[in-house]
């Protein structure tokens, strides 16, 4: 939830949630169907198929920044040689794929993001927790 889209702040005050805690566990949940009071509370203000439809993410266009706004940034970091030098990936792959990717053959966004994630990741905490090796003394 650090860095999702939320928008739950109405049902963060402190009232709010001292009167959410205060109902019966089935005016909360009821079988499956979770939030009972709430939706009907907002039946008639909300339409039905709102409330009754299943959950939804909230989607990012990844294939397309892959391909246009974050492109050249995405090539950056998995084809920069400490990238490669690490030996996870296969530097032809990546190539490949990043330029498949790029010229709309596949939508390789989830792979990519996957990659980048961890590489990120290692850089954050693999080689910033590494042992920084002492200047010589002379």
């Amino acid at each position: 939830m650090a860095y999702s889209l939320e928008a739950r702040s109405p049902f963060l005050d402190p009232e709010v949630m001292e009167f959410a805690a205060s109902l019966p566990d089935d005016f909360k949940v009821r079988g499956t169907q979770k939030k009972v009071f709430l939706r009907e509370a907002l039946r008639g203000w909300i339409p039905d198929d709102v409330l009754d439809r299943p959950k939804m993410g909230f989607g990012v266009p990844l294939g397309q920044w892959f391909r246009e706004d974050l492109r050249e940034w995405s090539h950056e970091i998995l084809l920069d040689p400490s990238t490669l030098r690490r030996g996870y990936f296969r530097p032809e792959h990546v190539r490949g794929m990043l330029d498949r990717h790029a010229r709309g053959v596949d939508d390789a966004s989830p792979r990519i993001w996957a990659l980048l994630v961890f590489e990120l990741w290692h850089r954050e905490f693999v080689d910033a927790a590494a042992p920084r090796a002492e200047p010589a003394m002379a």
